[in-house]
């Protein structure tokens, strides 16, 4: 933890905050969209990613790889492989960067030592999310119940880390715009 704690406080800044953002924004309203709909169209159909669909019982996830053709499959497979390899080590940085700035410099409070850790358990869940997808993918037309409960726990427990980070960012701004505000001298 001593490497990633020093990498975060050596890149706590505001230039690193906006090329971070600005990644981010690239590929979740670009990059990531324009897959999935990739994946769409070599489909014939509009079926999605199980990367965003939280809570799929082992016979709805491979309903949807159902609905995938080979190709799509293939180009999934891709994507999960180079594309959702990136965009979480963009956002995990960009979370924890953000928390430190609020929680370390910001002089807030945070309401556990070292929150700006916490984006890590995101990226370690997606990443395992990741690996069962592609091996879901891969072993497709066989089924393995397993592999398809351990996807849809790590895509669940992707989501509530990632939400437990977004209240933390929320908790931080607010005591700190509170903590401004209460410096302020009165008119």
């Amino acid at each position: 933890m001593s490497r990633i704690d020093d990498l975060i406080r050596k890149i706590a800044g505001f230039k690193w905050l906006i090329v971070l953002a600005v990644s981010f924004g690239i590929f979740a309203n670009l990059i990531l969209p324009d897959a999935e709909n990739h994946i769409n169209r070599l489909s014939g159909k509009e079926v999605g990613v199980l990367d965003l669909k939280s809570g799929l019982h082992p016979d709805e996830v491979y309903k949807t790889v159902a609905l995938y053709t080979p190709e799509a499959i293939q180009y999934y497979r891709i994507i999960e492989l180079t594309a959702d390899v990136v965009y979480p080590v963009i956002y995990t940085l960009l979370w924890a960067v953000a928390l430190f700035l609020i929680f370390e410099r910001g002089e807030v409070r945070p309401p556990f030592r070292k929150a700006y850790l916490l984006p890590f358990a995101t990226l370690l869940f997606d990443y395992t999310e990741n690996i069962f997808i592609v091996l879901i993918l891969s072993l497709y037309p066989q089924q393995f119940v397993w592999l398809a409960y351990a996807c849809s726990a790590f895509t669940f427990l992707k989501w509530v880390s990632l939400l437990a980070t977004g209240l933390l960012l929320l908790y931080g701004l607010l005591m700190l715009l509170s903590k401004r505000l209460a410096r302020k001298p009165d008119m």
